[in-house]
């Protein structure tokens, strides 16, 4: 079971018991890699970022090549943004 408590948002286990359910220790928080996860498993923005899962990157754009170190045995660029 998911609870959002406010700025929390935290999981709960349970488990069977002659035919009832018991909690199974306490309230775990849902944070980081395991709430994109959760989210993207039942499609549900649970944190209401505006995003399901994993949030996007941001487009980047590149306005200028200063080195390009494609041609060097620097293997790397440096650029504009």
């Amino acid at each position: 079971m998911i609870f959002n408590d406010g700025d929390q948002i935290n999981t709960q286990e349970f488990r069977e018991r002659k035919g009832d359910y018991e909690t199974s220790g306490g309230l775990k928080p849902l944070s980081g890699d395991k709430l994109y996860e959760m989210e993207y498993q039942i499609d549900v923005d649970l944190n209401n970022d505006g995003d399901y899962g994993w949030p996007e990157a941001p487009e980047i754009l590149i306005d200028e090549v200063y080195l390009n170190g494609y041609d060097t045995s620097f293997d790397q660029s440096v650029v504009g943004l």
